[in-house]
């Protein structure tokens, strides 16, 4: 029996969830599995008990829904990147009162 070549992992071909991950900023299994949980994954297409597809169609579906993100959406994303700038500007003043802080440093004359 002959077993088609499997496609590069994450190439446009890999319709697997794995390829999916790979393709969107190497997802972690964590994270897309916490995003399904809340819907915000492409729909899969179960083939078989062990094969699990996600088609192009419902791919581009969901990169369309990502790049116009609703109202619920959008609030979302700017209180994440408020926490980032907020974690960003704590993360700043703790490197700042570090005594290994780069500004700290004596020169050798």
């Amino acid at each position: 029996m002959h077993r088609s070549a499997r496609p590069e992992p994450g190439s446009d071909e890999d319709r697997s969830p794995a390829g999916f991950r790979l393709r969107h900023g190497r997802m972690s299994k964590s994270t897309y599995h916490r995003n399904k949980n809340k819907g915000r994954c492409p729909r899969e297409t179960v083939l078989s008990a062990r094969t699990i597809t996600i088609t192009k169609k419902d791919e581009d579906a969901y990169d369309r829904a990502r790049a116009k993100p609703n109202s619920t959406e959008q609030r979302l994303l700017q209180k994440l990147q408020a926490k980032r700038i907020a974690q960003a500007k704590k993360a700043a003043a703790a490197s700042l009162r570090s005594k290994h802080h780069v500004s700290k440093r004596h020169r050798a004359p």
